[in-house]
């Protein structure tokens, strides 16, 4: 799945793709791709060999991504994927979470682009109900809303 930017100028998808770094044998990843309609541009917005992208979405002004990241480098390496945020030409990227074990996804802006609401799934414990979480753009005041819960949509 992907996501228009607002204006309609830009499409957001993630790609799966294979690459072999040098003596290393060949791996998948997931980046951010971002096609500029009218330009007939392509752009890798992850910036990064070695990390998994997904679960993109815009701001309700388009100005950021919020997204779901998981390093694949051994240094670096979490069970689950961490909710990110950055500019939308991919700029400034930086992390909000900090769950090893959880995987953040179903990610959805408030209307007025200061709080996303997402589901957090522990990998570490797959028998666990996913959590239905609301968290500041900074990271701050993350409060879980509901066990069980699933597609947070926002409403007027």
């Amino acid at each position: 799945p992907g996501e228009w930017n607002p204006a309609g100028d830009f499409y957001l998808a993630p790609e799966i793709y294979y690459y072999q770094a040098p003596g290393e044998t060949e791996r998948g990843t997931s980046h951010l791709i971002r096609y500029g309609i009218p330009s007939g541009t392509t752009e890798d917005i992850s910036k990064s060999l070695d990390v998994e992208d997904a679960e993109a979405v815009y701001s309700p002004d388009g100005s950021s991504i919020a997204f779901a990241r998981k390093f694949l480098d051994e240094a670096h390496w979490t069970l689950g994927r961490q909710l990110w945020i950055m500019n939308a030409d991919g700029s400034n990227a930086h992390q909000i979470t900090n769950e090893a074990d959880f995987n953040h996804y179903d990610l959805a802006w408030s209307r007025d682009g200061q709080d996303l609401a997402y589901v957090q799934f522990d990998d570490s414990k797959p028998f666990n109900p996913p959590e239905l979480w609301m968290i500041n753009v900074d990271g701050s005041n993350a409060n879980q809303l509901v066990i069980k819960g699933y597609s947070p949509i926002w409403i007027p």
